[in-house]
């Protein structure tokens, strides 16, 4: 089983809608990784910058499931996030790690 790896989660809550509009405001986006088990990963999202956007500090606690790229609000999955964009990149980021598994068990 090939799973996501600290990049593609990364790349994948920086494509958040929300994430992305405190990001065109100008804000200054930090965001936590923390592994929750073998497949799933936490990731906070806070802003750095408070002079720069009236919201500052925690954007959201996203969970994201590294087999499949699904990302959700808090820790149980209920509130899934989805666009058109995530469903693109998530499907070019399992691609990618599936192709990448196929090539390492050929070696």
């Amino acid at each position: 089983m090939s799973l996501l790896d600290r990049d593609d989660v990364w790349l994948l809550v920086m494509n958040v809608p929300e994430v992305m509009e405190a990001e065109s405001r100008g804000g200054c986006l930090h965001v936590e990784l923390t592994p929750e088990g073998k497949v799933l990963m936490s990731a906070m999202v806070r802003n750095d910058c408070p002079a720069k956007l009236p919201a500052s500090g925690t954007i959201g606690l996203y969970t994201i499931d590294l087999r499949d790229g699904r990302i959700w609000r808090g820790v149980d999955p209920v509130t899934f996030i989805d666009s058109e964009r995530l469903q693109r990149l998530r499907k070019v980021l399992i691609s990618r790690e599936q192709l990448r598994a196929r090539i390492g068990a050929a070696k």
